[in-house]
This record gives structure tokens, C-alpha cells and sequence, in this order.
């Protein structure tokens, strides 16, 4: 969950002791239990789940059992029998063996009480199934097409010519075609992805629309779907939430941003640190973090987090990327180019990422060891200090990701002026009258207050004008004379987005 401005001696003792015990005979609200559902239908964890360490843990043996996995000991590992390939688990690992492959679960895998316990994410990254947390109502939803005698999965599949709205629950990525499951109304329903779905991602917190792919779609996300008469998916628009800042502290699985916001992320969330999975507790002061969550419930699905590398030279003749950049010194709006700049072990394939949001842009090599790429800024893309990120592969291997050394930050929603006095067309008998409008950003981006004008009756009063990121106001110094009075107002934000408004009004005789 997300949590705002935290008191400053209750912040200080959470940094520096954790979070403290209730006291001696306070009395604590009942925790209800966690629930599970595999394919729409109840599923028993005995014994139950439970929250370790901050982590989300699920008994091993319900869960193979339900899945009819078959399970053999020996070696000081667990082998479970997929119906394509064996998984190894050894406890106290965080990672397993999937197909000669090491795969990490994100947690190690534990034994209490004679039970074998894994993350949450094992189910997914060990088992190949879909498992998402629904924190509110405290119940894990797996959905995997190979439960039972690999029968599809039990859902109700979404009817021709309706929409289907609701939070994502799992994303099945590898069926033919890939499903996308959805609770409506508590109820998931299947949505078929074909190749000819047009798929819209709108981050509501910065006004952001742009196309995405399946992968763009995570579990925790509200998606509105439209289908059409034959039953093919015509458009899916996923909406999620992001907030992006730096790192000032960090306690056990507790960090503060240094805009002063609280994150505690549930033990579902994805945490990952320059794209490889972490802890919370792994992060450190001065990192990057781009959150992102549900817009409705404000649980944090995903930290994704960056630390800019510690320049420990590459091993001669290992691919490399000695140095990668932008141009972006400010802000960019729409019409304006981000270009990004790579040197790196030359006969590369080279991409750069705009943090979570955009992926795999293209650059070309037009010198050896040379990359370029750029991106021309379209409508309706809105950033706020977001890490641009840069990869290279050659010959299949790839170089460690490398991070441009400043965050980008994009607007192309302009500002807004809302609400101004007098009002247009008013009459009034002050000779004198506060003349002001106030205006917002719809974006992070905020008001350049240089910017800011107000022209009354032709002239430039501004210098005379109280300014600042919320409001111009201006009274005049001498009493304006009775009849009409011209205002206007233009206003910038720091990416040069400018927005204006002109209103009249009418000073009535004193006679």
C-alpha cells in the first residue's frame, strides 16, 4: 500500500527500530485468513498461507497436489515432474532448476513445522502458472491450463459483443492464442488475445496513452475490453498508476521516497532492481524507483528499481557498454526529439528502454561500436523523471544494462486555467478589483512561474502581479476606469506547454 506524509517522530523510530510490537493488552483486529482459487474455484491450502518476512509463502504440497504434479526426493532436492520438463527445488534456495535453466523465485524456499513453503512467485516462475494476490480480500487466484489432465482452464470465456471491465488477474502468455483473465463483478472471465487486438496502456497519474503489447498487461491492472459480434477482440485498454522518485531511506520492507510518500509494498509485489528480482531490503538510499499500482486500490503491483553501476571495468573481450547518454537537459513536448547516444562492444544489436513505460526502441550502429537511436515525441505521452535505460547484444550475449545519468521527464498535456475573477462579462463596482486566475498541471511536470503573463487592458502587469505555481493576481494601483476591461493570462510549464485564456469584464459608473 501506498501511505502519505508520515509524522516526523513516527517516521524517525520506524528508521530506526522498524515497526514496534502493539502494546501489552492492546487489543488487535482480526487478520481473516487467506483464501485461494485455482481456475475460478476454491482451493484448500493446508496449511494455510502465510506472510513471511514480509514475503507471501504457499504450502508446496497443496499446491502439486491440486495441480497433479508428481513429486520424487533425492539429491538434497524436491524434483517435480512438469509434463515437459522436471523442476529442482532445493530448500533454502531462491532459486530452482527448470529445464537445466536457473530460475529465480524471488524468496528462498523454506521448511517450518515439517512444511515446504514457497513464494508467491514460484507458482508462477517454477510451475508456469498464472497467481496473482488480491490484498483486500486477501485471496491468491492461480489459473494454469495443465491443472488436472491439462484442461482449459474452468473460467466463463467472455461473450461476443460486450465489453468486459475489471482487475487482471492473470496474464497466459504462452496458450494458443494468449488469454487474459479478468474478475468482473468477482466472477474471471477469459478474454482470447489475437494478433489483431489493438492493445491501449493509459498510466492515469501522468495522463500517458500510447500502444502496448501483451507483455505491457500485468496482473493487478484495471482492463476494459471490447468485443466484438464474432467474438474477437477489438480493443483492450489497460489502465494502471505510477509514481516515480528517489530513494531517502529504507527500513526492513519500508522505504521513503524524498517527496516524503511512505511505500510498504504487499509480499505479492514485483521488486526488481536494474531488471534483475530483489527485496525491498535490498534497496538503498539514492536508488531510483518507479512504482507501479492499482489505480483504484493503490496497491503497489511492481517496484522497479535502478542504481546507477559502479563502473567495475569489463573483463577484456566481454561485451560492454562503455558509455550511454540522452540529450534531454529539460522537459520535452510533443513535437521534439529525445535522441540517446551508445558506445559500447561494436556488431550489437542495441535498444534503450524509457523505464517500465517504453521498450526495445531501436538504435543504429553508424560507426563500429557506435549507437543511435531516437524517439520523436507524439501526443498523449506524459513522464516524470524516468530512468532511460540501454542494451546491447552481440553474438547472443548481452552486455550488462547500462543507465543514462539523468532521469527524463515528458509533458505534452498543457496546462490548465481554471478558475478566474472577475468572471467574464461580470459587472463590478470595486474601481480597484483583485484580478487573478488560478491554473494547474495535469501532468508532474509543474508551472514555470517566469513564465506566467497577465495583459490588463493591453498592458503588461505582471512585474506588479503576485505569482507563484498556483495563481496570478494582480490589483491595480491606480482605479481603472468605468467600462470594459480586458484580461488576459498565459501560462507555461517547464516544458514550454503553454496555455492562455482572455476574459472581459465591465466596471460600472459610480454615478
Amino acid at each position: 500500500m501506498i501511505r502519505f506524509h508520515m509524522p516526523a517522530l513516527v517516521l524517525a523510530s520506524l528508521l530506526a527500530w522498524g515497526a514496534a510490537p502493539p502494546a501489552a493488552g492492546a487489543q488487535a483486529a482480526a487478520v481473516p485468513p487467506i483464501t485461494a482459487t485455482l481456475n475460478g474455484r476454491p482451493l484448500t491450502l493446508a496449511p494455510p498461507a502465510r506472510e513471511i518476512a514480509g514475503r507471501l509463502y504457499l504450502p508446496l504440497r497443496a499446491l502439486v497436489a491440486a495441480l497433479q504434479i508428481r513429486v520424487k526426493t533425492g539429491g538434497g532436492h524436491l524434483a517435480l515432474l512438469l509434463p515437459d520438463h522436471d523442476v529442482l527445488v532445493t530448500i533454502g534456495q531462491a532459486t530452482v532448476e527448470s529445464a537445466g535453466r536457473k530460475i529465480d523465485v524471488g524468496s528462498p524456499v523454506i521448511q517450518t513445522d515439517g512444511t515446504t513453503l514457497v513464494p508467491l512467485r514460484f507458482v508462477s516462475a517454477a510451475l508456469g502458472a498464472q497467481v496473482s494476490f488480491d490484498a483486500r480480500a486477501r485471496t491468491v487466484s492461480i489459473v494454469s491450463v495443465f491443472a488436472g489432465a491439462s484442461e482449459a482452464p474452468p473460467t466463463q470465456n467472455a461473450t461476443a459483443g460486450r465489453q468486459v471491465s475489471g482487475t487482471v488477474s492473470a496474464v497466459d502468455r504462452n496458450s494458443q492464442p494468449p488469454t487474459v483473465t479478468v474478475l468482473q463483478n468477482n466472477v474471471p472471465q477469459t478474454i482470447s488475445m489475437t494478433s489483431q487486438a489493438k492493445i491501449v496502456l493509459q498510466d492515469v497519474s501522468v495522463h500517458t496513452t500510447f500502444a502496448g503489447t501483451l507483455a505491457d498487461i500485468q496482473p493487478g491492472d484495471e482492463l476494459t475490453a471490447s468485443i466484438d459480434g464474432d467474438g474477437s477482440v477489438h480493443q483492450v485498454v489497460d489502465f494502471f498508476a505510477s509514481h516515480a522518485g528517489g530513494i531517502a531511506a529504507v527500513s526492513g520492507s519500508t522505504f521513503v521516497l524524498k517527496d516524503g510518500q511512505v511505500v510498504t509494498p504487499p509480499g505479492t509485489s514485483v521488486v526488481t532492481l536494474n531488471g534483475v528480482a530483489t527485496s525491498v531490503g535490498e534497496l538503498k538510499v539514492g536508488d531510483r524507483v518507479t512504482l507501479r499500482f492499482n489505480p483504484q486500490t493503490n496497491e503497489v503491483k511492481a517496484v522497479i528499481a535502478s542504481r546507477p553501476s559502479a563502473g567495475t571495468p569489463s573483463p577484456d573481450g566481454a561485451v560492454h557498454i562503455t558509455s550511454f547518454v540522452t540529450d534531454a537537459a529539460r522537459p520535452l513536448r510533443a513535437g521534439q526529439t529525445l535522441s540517446v547516444t551508445m558506445v559500447g562492444t561494436p556488431g550489437g544489436t542495441a535498444t534503450f528502454d524509457l523505464g517500465p513505460i517504453v521498450k526495445g526502441l531501436p538504435m543504429a550502429e553508424v560507426a563500429p561500436g557506435h549507437y543511435r537511436g531516437s524517439l520523436p515525441i507524439g501526443e498523449g505521452l506524459n513522464l516524470t523523471d524516468i530512468s532511460v535505460f540501454g542494451e546491447l547484444v552481440v553474438n547472443g550475449v548481452t552486455a550488462p544494462r547500462a543507465e543514462a545519468p539523468t532521469q527524463l521527464s515528458v509533458a505534452t498535456t498543457p496546462p490548465q486555467i481554471s478558475d478566474i475573477a472577475p468572471m467574464g462579462g461580470e459587472g463590478v463596482n470595486n474601481d480597484r478589483p483583485n484580478i487573478f486566475a488560478t491554473f494547474t498541471s495535469p501532468t508532474q511536470i509543474g508551472i514555470d512561474v517566469h513564465s506566467v503573463r497577465i495583459v490588463v487592458n493591453g498592458r503588461d502587469v505582471t512585474a506588479q502581479a503576485n505569482v507563484n505555481p498556483d495563481f496570478v493576481v494582480y490589483m491595480p494601483g491606480q482605479a481603472l476606469a468605468p467600462g470594459p476591461v480586458n484580461v488576459s493570462v498565459s501560462v507555461a510549464d517547464a516544458a514550454g506547454n503553454v496555455a492562455s485564456r482572455s476574459w472581459s469584464f465591465v466596471i460600472r459608473s459610480s454615478q
